[in-house]
């Protein structure tokens, strides 16, 4: 990347999927750099959950960060989230049987 950045903001993604899993709403600012990633303001409803993070990640380089992924520090602040085992099963269904 050599100094380049990249950023993105979500203001209303949603979506539905064969399965059922439904996104009502992601909004979320993203700020890639060469040793730095910040994820702000990221609010997640599904159907059943809600989720507020903030994340800030440092890392020795992007370009080589599956060689160095080790060395790589994360920061998250999460606020107001709550998790439905319900969505949890669309991503690992047999979740139940270890309970």
């Amino acid at each position: 990347m050599n100094g380049a950045a990249v950023s993105v903001d979500l203001n209303n993604l949603a979506f539905r999927e064969k399965s059922g899993f439904t996104i009502r709403s992601l909004q979320a600012g993203i700020n890639v750099q060469e040793t730095t990633a910040t994820l702000n303001r990221l609010l997640l409803f599904t159907g059943n959950s809600r989720i507020q993070i903030d994340v800030h990640a440092t890392f020795p380089s992007l370009k080589q960060i599956a060689q160095t992924y080790q060395h790589a520090r994360f920061n998250a602040d999460i606020n107001k989230t709550s998790i439905s085992l319900r969505d949890l099963l669309y991503f690992n269904p047999s979740f139940m049987d270890s309970l």
